[in-house]
């Protein structure tokens, strides 16, 4: 026998055991793929989710074929309403304190700023209007009929009784706030729309345009503020 030859097959033994003993630790199965990090929910997503709940009246935005959301107020707003939607109205110094319309307006404007979330506000309302001409003028009118509807996708509002008219689209802007965009009419007379919604939009504005923001301010209330020009703005108070 050689003086090599014991301890090569002791090496070649050796080699082959360790194999074996690797083989049987290994598992039967590939090991899974490590979940991406972005696919995890992270404690701020779970918060923002919880902060945010979805309403019947902001529901998730969708692309359009031109790649703008139907939510996107801004985007659908001539740019001289931008501002009103969002504006306070301010009291004319003329107004007599006494007067139960100013009251009734400044007990609604001070609920409008809770932030309740809207929640589901389709179906029939009654509706008053509560107007300010900016030149010490308030003027109250009775209820009407007025009714938040969703019509091909859109949540639409439209005061249907009455002499004076509006209506128009209802576009979210936070959850506890919708921008209106619509127009004016007189009884029956076919509202115009918002003219930038227009299919041939004009220039600019026209003078039937409306704009402002819905609010929820208690259970069954809902305040409408209607264009807004400092001293001279309206209000809707929706009750049902």
């Amino acid at each position: 026998m050689s003086c090599c030859s014991f301890p090569a097959r002791l090496r070649a033994g050796t080699g082959l055991a360790i194999a074996l003993a690797l083989a049987a630790c290994s598992p039967a199965d590939p090991a899974p793929t490590p979940t991406s990090p972005a696919d995890v929910p992270t404690t701020a997503d779970a918060a923002k989710s919880a902060a945010n709940p979805m309403t019947e009246a902001a529901p998730p935005a969708q692309a359009d074929a031109h790649g703008s959301t139907p939510d996107d107020w801004r985007s659908q707003a001539w740019p001289a309403d931008r501002d009103a939607i969002l504006a306070d109205p301010m009291f004319d110094q003329a107004l007599d304190d006494h007067d139960p319309v100013l009251a009734d307006a400044r007990q609604a404007l001070a609920l409008a700023g809770s932030g309740r979330p809207l929640g589901t506000i389709t179906g029939a309302w009654k509706v008053r209007s509560l107007q300010f001409d900016g030149r010490g003028g308030a003027y109250g009118y009775p209820w009407f009929d007025a009714t938040n509807a969703r019509r091909d996708g859109m949540l639409t509002f439209a005061k249907t009784t009455g002499s004076q008219r509006r209506q128009g689209r209802l576009l979210p802007i936070d959850r506890s706030t919708l921008a209106f965009l619509g127009s004016q009419s007189v009884n029956d007379d076919p509202s115009p729309g918002y003219s930038r919604q227009w299919p041939t939009p004009p220039a600019a504005r026209v003078e039937g345009d409306s704009v402002g923001r819905l609010v929820r301010t208690g259970d069954d209330e809902l305040l409408m503020v209607l264009d807004v020009d400092g001293p001279r703005f309206e209000l809707y108070q929706l009750r049902r």
